[in-house]
């Protein structure tokens, strides 16, 4: 492969996680820990939340959002998991 062809490569990559939803993402076992962790059992504070941070163009206006919203233990399985899926969309 050539640098160009790689650096194509890359930005397909790129330019498809970037459009994929946060929602389409996660997937069975992800949500039953975000269930879990982050929203008490809840699946409509959940599906709210979801809907909402998946309508962010940037991770710092999602970060943001759920700082001023939610009181989260940063260090939980849910909050990495979150984090990690938000990266995934927003970089």
């Amino acid at each position: 492969m050539s640098i160009d062809s790689d650096y194509c490569s890359i930005w397909a990559l790129s330019a498809a996680s970037a459009s994929m939803s946060l929602r389409s993402a996660i997937g069975i076992n992800d949500k039953y820990i975000l269930l879990r962790d982050l929203f008490a059992g809840d699946s409509d504070y959940y599906e709210r939340a979801i809907d909402r941070l998946d309508e962010f163009d940037s991770l710092d206006e999602a970060m943001l959002y759920i700082y001023d919203n939610f009181h989260w233990n940063p260090n939980s399985e849910g909050a990495r998991l979150l984090m990690e899926l938000l990266a995934r969309k927003l970089f």
